[in-house]
C-alpha cells in the first residue's frame, strides 16, 4: 500500500482517488473518516478521542495524523491528553508532510494506523 499523493480536498493511495478524510488501518485497509463524534473547534470538526480510540482499537505500534494541507485540523483537548498519555510513536504534521515517512514505515511491515485529514 501506498499513499501516491495529496491534493485539497483529496488523497491518492494505490492509484486510488479519494474526496474525503481516510483512516488506514494496519492491514492496509482504508476507511472514510467518521467525524461525527468528533466536535467542531473554530468551525472545524477537530480530531476527538472516540476516533483515535478507534484507531488504538487496532493496537498499532506508530499512530500517524495528518493534519491537512497546512496542518489546521484541531485536535480536542482530550484527545491531547490521550495521546500525550500513550506509549506508542506518534507521527502529526501536515499530510503532505507525512506520506513519505508513512509510505517508508507502512513498507517495513509496522504496525501502523492512521487518519489523514485533507483539507485546510
Amino acid at each position: 500500500m501506498i499513499i501516491d499523493d495529496t491534493r485539497f480536498g483529496s488523497i491518492t493511495i494505490d492509484g486510488q482517488l479519494y474526496s474525503h478524510d481516510v483512516y488506514i488501518l494496519p492491514s492496509g485497509k482504508t476507511e472514510k473518516r467518521n467525524k461525527k463524534k468528533s466536535p467542531r473547534i473554530h468551525g472545524h470538526r477537530s480530531l476527538g478521542v472516540e476516533e483515535i480510540k478507534y484507531l488504538l482499537s487496532y493496537e498499532p505500534e506508530i499512530l500517524f495524523i495528518g493534519k491537512g494541507q497546512t496542518g489546521v485540523l484541531p485536535i480536542q483537548p482530550e484527545a491531547e491528553v490521550l495521546l500525550e498519555s500513550l506509549d506508542i510513536e506518534i507521527h502529526m504534521e501536515t499530510t503532505p508532510n507525512l506520506i513519505d515517512k508513512f509510505n517508508q514505515i507502512f513498507s517495513e511491515r509496522k504496525n501502523v494506523a492512521a487518519v489523514f485529514h485533507t483539507t485546510c
